[in-house]
């Protein structure tokens, strides 16, 4: 019982309601979490894979292409739905513990960008009778309306997402870090510490390379 993530964030972008759809984003990140804890991949993530309860809980159906840790090296048995699909995948892709990881992203990137500028779903989704979250497969090959306003978004990190994820399109996709890793590359040291953010300024730095200075 539920409704889809798309109807979901649709009418709290009618409203306004910048609030739900910042929880929202973190609770996606909770989800994605928990899965990737397991082991296993969806293999499909997508607007309407994902129900939200009248309680406000996100839960992943549809699992044709679920995969256990066991399945890992599979043919996948599908390729998932654009846009939400790194374009490295095809029909010859292996189940892998990072399948989802782009998928996760594009979906955590519109979730903050319509938290932080709800009238992007009037323009870029009820305007155009459009079905997908904000994003089209031309967003990834070209610089459109919809990247150049993202990366004027009044939410300096939505526009350091948007320029990550517009990267990513070109790495392997084995080599697609997970979302928290991206959200970490949108952080310096000095802010995270300046913040008091110790557990996540700890991992910046486990990240950084020789050479580069600790403040």
């Amino acid at each position: 019982p539920g409704v889809t993530l798309f109807d979901w964030a649709g009418e709290r972008s009618r409203e306004g309601y910048q609030e739900a759809l910042t929880i929202a984003a973190d609770v996606w990140l909770q989800v994605v979490r928990e899965l990737s804890a397991a082991g296993g991949v969806h293999g499909d993530l997508q607007h309407g894979n994902v129900m939200v309860s009248s309680e406000g809980y996100f839960k992943l159906v549809d699992y044709d292409c679920l995969a256990v840790p066991a399945l890992m090296g599979q043919p996948n048995m599908e390729i998932g739905m654009e846009p939400y699909q790194h374009p490295g995948r095809t029909a010859e892709t292996t189940l892998f513990p990072g399948l989802d990881h782009f998928s996760a992203l594009v979906i955590y990137v519109a979730l903050r960008a319509l938290a932080a500028a709800p009238h992007l779903w009037i323009t870029h989704v009820d305007t155009p009778s459009y079905d997908k979250l904000l994003f089209r497969r031309q967003d990834f090959q070209n610089p459109s309306q919809l990247y150049h306003e993202l990366m004027n978004s009044p939410d300096e990190q939505v526009r350091d997402l948007t320029h990550y994820l517009m990267q990513l399109v070109h790495y392997n996709l084995h080599d697609v870090p997970p979302v928290e890793e991206v959200l970490l590359w949108c952080n310096s040291l000095d802010d995270l510490l300046t913040q008091r953010d110790w557990d996540m300024a700890l991992q910046l730095v486990q990240r950084m390379g020789p050479g580069e200075e600790i403040p």
